[in-house]
This record gives structure tokens, C-alpha cells and sequence, in this order.
């Protein structure tokens, strides 16, 4: 779903699928608990989101957009 918006609001970039042997599942998550405990309400969906980190980076809100500070990973 994803790649499918990403592919939606920009042609930057390639896709392709990697096969892997890890757990295939997927998860539906239910955030209800989150707004009845926690009051919380989104305020953009996943599209908006999207379009704010494509305009930051054409703006060149980061410049180096691969450096390691912007990942969690190694």
C-alpha cells in the first residue's frame, strides 16, 4: 500500500521486490486504544505525510538525504 501512494505522488526512484525467508505476515494494527486512553487523533493521513517528505526533500530540506543520522539501522 505503500509503494502504491509513494508510486502515486512521485515517479522519483525505482521499486523491486526482494524474496526473503523471513516471517511474511503482515499486521493490521487497530489504534483505537490510542485515542480513548491517550486522546490522541491523527492530524495527516499517510498520503499527506508522503507529500510533506517529498517536498522536503525537492526542497533540499536534506541534503543528504542517505547519511546516517537520518537511519535506525546500520
Amino acid at each position: 500500500d505503500l509503494v502504491a501512494e509513494i508510486t502515486r505522488q512521485t515517479d522519483a526512484g525505482r521499486v523491486t521486490y526482494v524474496a526473503r525467508s523471513e516471517d511474511p505476515r503482515d499486521y493490521k494494527v487497530d489504534c483505537a486504544k490510542i485515542g480513548a486512553v491517550l486522546g490522541f487523533v491523527p492530524q495527516m493521513t499517510v498520503a499527506d505525510g508522503i507529500r510533506e517528505l517529498t517536498g522536503a526533500l525537492a526542497a533540499g530540506a536534506y541534503p543528504e538525504p542517505w547519511d546516517r543520522r537520518y537511519r535506525n539501522t546500520d
